[in-house]
């Protein structure tokens, strides 16, 4: 009897970031492995489709009312039945990150109710919303850390980390209430790409680049991934290396026009803002 395993997160392709591709590269490597799966996630954009096999994969996509600060996802009432009836016909759920998302608190909840088996990668950094430049933000991100991250990690069945930092928090909130939560450590999940010389040179062709002479920056153009300070810093890089391009890949999210103006601010040249791409373009010019 083939397994049917659950993998969820807020974003997915064809958004480029870190988890987004963490999640593609699992759920390629357990389709080798004759496991069924399908992606659970939100439908950020109304262009997607509510339900469609994007690579070789099922992703379910659900409505929103909206995304708060760019973050924050708030799902429609009308999106419940259907979560539910998704995880009930999972044997694993596999549960992805640990900022505030109303998807995260749901399938928790659901998969709890179902007696489900929970794998959560919280994806987590002790003290990540102090550094918020948003006095909001600090505040209420602070207050979700101290929690609801806990109870995630004593809901789980078991928790994978990526950093020993990440491990070191979890073990001792588990350690702390006397709890068996299996730990794991993932570290890197990378996928093995083969791409040819041939294919590289067309790809660096078409977006007006050369071998060793660019820096590539992937994901979602929004305020929270530290563009602006990004763009601050090369500012200061291109007046020693005139010759060297910063590539930017990933869609928009209300933050590029800002962006652009800092850029148009300072006067630089070399920066080359791509949306989202093919993955083998992806793959070539990484």
């Amino acid at each position: 009897m083939c397994m049917n395993v659950g993998l969820i997160y807020k974003f997915y392709l064809p958004i480029y970031g870190g988890t987004e591709t963490l999640m593609y590269t699992i759920a390629k490597g357990l389709l080798k492995y004759g496991v069924n799966v399908q992606i659970i996630t939100t439908r950020f954009s109304k262009n997607l489709p509510q339900e469609e096999v994007y690579n070789g994969v099922m992703v379910h996509r659900l409505d929103l009312y909206n995304i708060l600060f760019g973050q924050v996802d708030i799902l429609k009432l009308s999106t419940y039945s259907k979560l539910k009836k998704i995880i009930k016909d999972l044997d694993i759920v596999d549960i992805f990150s640990s900022t505030p998302s109303q998807l995260l608190i749901k399938s928790i909840y659901i998969a709890r109710r179902l007696n489900k088996t929970i794998i959560w990668h919280p994806i987590f950094l002790p003290g990540r919303f102090k550094l918020n430049r948003k006095l909001i933000l600090r505040f209420f991100g602070s207050l979700w850390d101290n929690i609801f991250v806990e109870k995630f990690a004593l809901s789980a069945n078991s928790i994978v980390t990526h950093t020993s930092i990440e491990a070191k928090y979890f073990s001792e909130i588990i350690n702390r209430h006397n709890v068996h939560i299996p730990l794991y450590m993932l570290g890197e999940c990378i996928e093995e790409v083969n791409i040819g010389k041939r294919r590289i040179m067309k790809a660096l062709n078409k977006y007006g680049l050369t071998v060793y002479n660019y820096i590539l920056s992937v994901g979602r153009i929004t305020w929270y991934k530290g563009y602006d300070l990004l763009i601050d810093a090369w500012n200061l890089l291109e007046k020693e290396f005139p010759g060297l391009k910063l590539v930017i890949v990933g869609s928009d999210w209300g933050y590029k026009k800002s962006l652009l103006l800092r850029v148009k601010k300072y006067g630089i040249k070399n920066i080359i803002f791509l949306d989202s791409i093919p993955f083998k373009d992806l793959h070539a010019l990484y």
